[in-house]
């Protein structure tokens, strides 16, 4: 059964799936913003997700 959940930037509904884990990253439908899974239990919480850095190869 998937979870419901609300986006922290555009507060769109959002359905997590049941396969979803701690840390995964999933896009809002409605606004495009990246999101990342913070908590599952009891409640779905969802934070932006982190910036991109650059490694410069190593």
């Amino acid at each position: 059964m998937s979870k419901p959940a609300k986006c922290p930037k555009c507060d769109a509904g959002l359905v997590i799936a049941d396969d979803a884990e701690v840390g995964e990253i999933i896009t809002c439908d409605e606004c495009s913003a990246e999101l990342e899974v913070k908590e599952l239990d009891p409640n779905v919480v969802l934070d932006d997700a982190p910036a991109v850095q650059e490694d410069w190869g190593e």
